[in-house]
């Protein structure tokens, strides 16, 4: 690989010069060609000159010369187009490389003649030393990698002039290739069909064949002109073909041999992302850029994958029956990371939603497998963590890693129906267990995904990351209007102990806390500061249904617990701020009133989780306690947000942002943590008592904040937010309350 100095001292002048000697030999070979056809060729059958057999033998003789000359022409053509191909790669790669050398120098660093960034001497020994060294090392990682990817591009070239001088066009003399193309990525692409088109028919390459494709995939797959090329050469059917090879000699196989088909499959799942990247266009443009080559080829390939995705491919090595095309996709998308554009994870779906949707002549069984005393159709663990059996859900987690992919997938306008197919019609379980010759038992197969893209695209936060910050949108405001309606029908019963999405709670209350404003106004009907986004249709005995379910799961719990706490305390800090209320009577009754809606949702959760301790006979804290990080980091995006948009409407804020996120979540863990101890909730009555105390704790630690040091205020305003807790903090009407009773007896 060339080296960094090399790289900076190349104008590659040498590529140019022998594409220009290509070019004046083609134009040598277009001459003789055409002297020789008038003189040479044309000589035999000519009636006065030369007749009878030994004519036509040298006529068929001269026409493979006339043949050779033409080849000869069209390959030293092509090879300069190559070359010149090459060298404009090389020049965008090393252009790129001194424009980090240059931002590197911009940023105070030196670099070297031989490409390593240095600290500036002048830089003083510092606090701030450890943190420019840091910045330092990014720099030379970016630098590294631009010489890494101008090594990459000259490996391209030498490969494509491998192939290209090696190869001829079938002709008897086979001297010259007529037939050359005149790209590198067109020759590269070439190759790699020929042998990734071995493997998809089933046949074996050698080991040498096989590090040859890899090393063609590692070099080009990321390009996207190659990536089409190949694509199109294997089809929709071949990829699919090359995933089931994947699946079995890979996911399912052992050795050097099995790594090399787990590293086809990271290939294919870069090739597929790079090969149907679809820019982000809406409506006329769209179109236009449909009649282009790359969205004809996206359209055609597409029509192929998702007719492969319903065919049925053998796996042998992976599992002992059939599978269809669209799991195999799924998992070769789902294994690693890939940067897939929103438009094909759309089509996919859909594509899925086809083939198993009644309404749209899909067979809903169509990804079921069997489970009997040897696991999974044959499919171990390690098999199953890699292998999708259901490709929707597994669609839908990829969504979620971009939550506006995720957003404009679900969004309910414009009457796609797919959120309501998901929620009311899809069929979710896709496993069953072999019990006994005449009985199957149907197994959850899970809705991970669902509940990623839910959370996604009504929150902002993509799918397993710690929350930085909320996106609320109008899409986001659509899409939980409507998961909000489905899931707090009759009881929510869908999210009940047992209930088909009782699985999505801890993704609900994520979403819930997003929306605390509304969720509170509903409930209390009182309008208080940061305001409401303005859902339609949240009703308050629909509310209090949904919040009790959602408080039988630990984690749902804490994090609605958590959230409704730091809207709390943000009420408080927006009324104290508000300097509007002058007189302390007006100013007592806004405290209590910011307390209300809260002190009401707090006491919604405690009666839904004194339920579940009673029903479940244990406390259920400790899975919540394992993951109390993950519900103290939405808890403190939730501060982060109020505590932004209270410092918008008083710019003056000094107190919120002094005290800032750190003190105010530290007072609501102190009692959170107490909230849901073990001993807290050994018996459902205790619990419920116990989070009535910490509901009023928390409370009073959010006046006392508010109150920046003014104790007289600060005992003041305790004794409202007392009053406020103890007026609202009782079970609902729809909540018995016998039920804490019960758990003493």
């Amino acid at each position: 690989m060339p080296t960094y100095a090399e790289i900076m001292e190349q104008e590659f002048a040498a590529l140019e010069a022998a594409a220009v000697e290509l070019d004046a030999a083609a134009d040598g070979f277009e001459n003789v060609a055409t002297d020789y056809r008038r003189d040479v060729a044309s000589v035999p059958g000519h009636e006065e000159l030369w007749t009878g057999q030994s004519a036509q033998a040298a006529s068929f003789q001269f026409s493979v010369t006339e043949q050779e000359l033409d080849a000869a022409q069209a390959e030293a053509r092509a090879l300069a187009g190559l070359l010149r191909d090459g060298k404009g790669e090389l020049t965008r790669m090393r252009d790129q490389l001194k424009a980090v050398v240059e931002d590197a120098r911009a940023a105070g660093y030196e670099v070297t003649g031989e490409g390593r960034v240095l600290m500036n001497p002048d830089w003083p020994n510092d606090t701030e030393l450890e943190r420019l060294n840091q910045v330092r090392a990014e720099w030379q990682a970016q630098l590294d990698r631009a010489v890494e990817a101008v090594g990459q591009a000259d490996e391209s070239l030498h490969l494509a002039l491998a192939r290209f001088t090696a190869e001829n066009d079938g002709r008897r003399a086979g001297i010259f290739n007529g037939a050359a193309d005149d790209t590198a990525d067109e020759v590269l692409a070439a190759r790699a069909q020929e042998l990734s088109g071995k493997l998809a028919a089933g046949e074996e390459l050698s080991a040498e064949e096989r590090a040859e494709l890899l090393r063609l995939l590692e070099l080009e797959a990321h390009d996207p002109e190659f990536a089409r090329e190949l694509l199109d050469g294997i089809g929709g059917e071949g990829f699919v073909a090359l995933a089931a090879q994947v699946a079995g000699q890979g996911v399912g196989g052992e050795g050097d041999d099995a790594r090399d088909f787990v590293v086809l499959g990271d290939h294919l799942r870069t090739l597929l992302a790079t090969g149907t990247d679809v820019p982000n266009l809406q409506g006329f443009e769209h179109g236009q850029w449909g009649r282009t080559e790359q969205g004809r080829f996206y359209e055609q390939f597409m029509n192929e994958l998702n007719e492969a995705g319903r065919a049925e491919y053998e796996v042998t090595g992976l599992t002992d029956t059939d599978v269809r095309g669209y799991q195999l996709i799924a998992s070769i998308m789902n294994s690693g990371e890939a940067d897939f554009s929103s438009r094909v994870l759309h089509d996919l779906a859909d594509g899925v939603r086809a083939a198993e949707d009644p309404a749209m002549g899909g067979d809903p069984g169509i990804w079921s497998q069997g489970w009997d005393a040897a696991g999974l159709d044959g499919l171990d663990d390690a098999d199953l963590a890699w292998f999708a059996v259901d490709p929707m859900d597994t669609m839908l987690g990829i969504m979620a890693q971009e939550p506006g992919t995720a957003a404009s997938y679900l969004d309910p306008a414009g009457d796609n129906g797919r959120l309501e197919y998901l929620i009311d019609d899809r069929e979710w379980s896709h496993m069953s267990l072999y019990v006994a010759p005449t009985r199957d038992v149907d197994v959850p197969t899970g809705q991970d995904g669902f509940g990623a893209a839910l959370q996604a695209a009504t929150t902002g936060v993509p799918a397993g990351e710690l929350p930085r910050q909320l996106h609320l949108t109008e899409r986001g405001d659509r899409i939980m209007e409507l998961a909000y309606g489905k899931f707090s029908e009759n009881d929510a019963a869908l999210i009940a102990d047992g209930g088909a999405f009782a699985s999505l709670r801890p993704e609900l209350a994520r979403m819930t806390g997003a929306y605390m404003a509304d969720v509170q106004f509903a409930l209390s009907d009182m309008e208080i500061h940061p305001a409401p986004r303005g859902l339609n249709g949240l009703e308050a005995p629909e509310v209090t249904s949904f919040l009790m379910q959602l408080a039988r799961d630990p984690e749902a719990y804490g994090i609605v617990t958590g959230a409704q706490q730091a809207y709390s305390a943000l009420a408080v800090q927006d009324v104290l701020l508000d300097d509007e209320r002058s007189p302390r009577a007006s100013l007592n009754n806004a405290v209590q009133n910011a307390l209300a809606p809260g002190a009401q949702v707090a006491g919604v959760l405690s009666a839904g989780r004194a339920d579940a301790v009673y029903d479940l006979g244990v406390a259920g804290d400790q899975e919540h306690n394992e993951r109390v990080d993950m519900i103290e980091s939405w808890t403190e995006v939730i501060l982060e947000e109020g505590v932004g948009r209270i410092a918008e409407r008083f710019p003056v804020a000094g107190p919120v942002i002094e005290w800032g996120v750190g003190e105010l979540s530290g007072s609501i863990f102190s009692t959170f943590e107490r909230d849901n101890s073990d001993e807290a909730a050994e018996e459902a009555a205790d619990g419920y008592y116990q989070d009535y105390l910490s509901a009023r704790e928390a409370a009073n630690n959010a006046v006392t904040i508010a109150a920046g040091g003014d104790e007289s205020l600060a005992r003041d305003l305790r004794n409202d937010a007392d009053d406020a807790v103890r007026n609202h903090f009782r079970p609902t009407p729809e909540w018995d309350a016998s039920n804490v009773e019960r758990a003493g007896e």
